[in-house]
């Protein structure tokens, strides 16, 4: 990820950067091709005087952008511009309390109260989606592979949740349901051998079939359990089948699907491929909704896509974006219905001055500026680390 800054030619030894464009000197000779990278071969005490002499005493340079979640927090906090995030506490003890009813699943099968706990939380998680308009800034990253599972619960519940917000606006009894169900969705893999969860590479034929059986397993526990909601099981159940046919583990299509089930299916898919796994780097978040976009209407319910894509824009929360006058910013969110024109925050410094530093931030709402538009994507700022 790269920033576009202008910075004097005297400031250069603070530089560690690349010419975003050819310098010409005062009889249009040029001086330096865009593309040369500082610090200069040869003598850059020398290049830079000869610079200063040809009355250039600035430079468009590209530099390398490096700038994690906790410093857009920082610059969004001085520019009083928050973030609405799931509080990063309950975040936390959901990953626990899910890890240690894994743990005790291992070990004895669990227990009733385990999953009266976790349903209870799935609960509060719910009531917390609806001050969190942008869930993207929500979702925790994966640090080793052994809490894989955890996390990967606890972001499903989230996507989940917050997709069944949108979807049925008016139905908060649905949206708990919707929640709880994809913090089990997994709860089958308790029963699937540690050699294949955790096994850094393609699962067999055989491997496979064994983790096939997760989501019978997981309703099955879930029951034992005492969860006898129906939606909360239809998640568990249904989160593999397939909109044209095909899942698992009763092959269902289309609207025989249930409807969360299909919402699972997405938050699902979505989490699995923008987290770190032992065999794969996380895919950014434009090119997960790309792939979810592609197999809309095939392995996805079309209108449940479509409601994620409207939710968070072509141009996700945490993108890394230039803009057509040359400035880097990052997304915050979709602005309105114009899923090409979101809200972008942009710093008057290199976002890799930042620390500790007060500096100059604004929002910029590109649905409401005809001069200004994203012309490509930069990087992706990821997942918020748990602590």
């Amino acid at each position: 990820m790269y920033v576009v800054r202008r910075v004097a030619v005297s400031d250069m030894h603070q530089c560690r950067g690349i010419l975003a464009e050819d310098v010409v000197g005062k009889d249009g000779a040029l001086l330096l091709p865009r593309g040369s990278v500082y610090p200069w071969n040869g003598d850059a005490a020398a290049v830079s005087e000869n610079l200063l002499r040809q009355g250039v005493d600035t430079l468009l340079v590209r530099e390398e952008l490096s700038v994690s979640v906790e410093e857009l927090e920082h610059l969004l906090r001085q520019g009083e511009i928050p973030i609405a995030r799931v509080d990063p506490e309950l975040a936390m003890k959901t990953v626990r309390q899910i890890g240690e009813v894994f743990e005790r699943m291992y070990e004895t099968g669990g227990a009733e109260e385990d999953l009266t706990a976790l349903t209870a939380t799935g609960r509060l998680l719910a009531r917390e989606l609806s001050r969190t308009p942008q869930i993207l800034f929500s979702l925790a990253a994966v640090r080793d592979a052994d809490e894989y599972t955890y996390v990967h619960s606890l972001n499903v519940a989230l996507l989940t949740g917050f997709l069944a917000s949108r979807l049925f606006p008016d139905q908060p009894d649905l949206v708990e349901a919707a929640t709880t169900g994809g913090l089990l969705h997994d709860l089958g893999k308790a029963r699937v051998p540690l050699e294949i969860l955790n096994k850094p590479a393609k699962l067999d034929d055989r491997e496979f079939s064994v983790m096939r059986n997760h989501a019978l397993w997981g309703e099955e526990l879930a029951r034992r359990g005492g969860v006898t909601d129906s939606l909360i099981l239809s998640v568990i159940r249904s989160h593999h089948e397939r909109w044209q046919g095909g899942g698992y583990p009763d092959r269902l299509q289309g609207s025989e699907i249930p409807v969360l089930g299909r919402v699972g299916a997405v938050a699902d898919v979505f989490d699995a491929l923008t987290s770190k796994r032992v065999y794969k780097e996380p895919s950014a978040k434009r090119q997960a909704l790309n792939l979810l976009v592609d197999h809309a209407g095939d392995h996805f319910d079309p209108h449940i896509v479509r409601t994620l894509l409207a939710a968070i824009g072509l141009f996700p929360p945490g993108s890394v974006v230039e803009l057509s006058d040359g400035r880097v910013g990052i997304v915050l969110a979709s602005a309105g219905r114009d899923l090409m024109r979101p809200r972008v925050l942009v710093s008057e410094a290199s976002w890799h001055d930042m620390a500790g530093m007060q500096i100059a931030t604004s929002v910029l709402d590109l649905s409401g500026r005809a001069d200004l538009r994203v012309v490509s994507i930069l990087g992706d700022l990821g997942k918020i680390p748990l602590s």
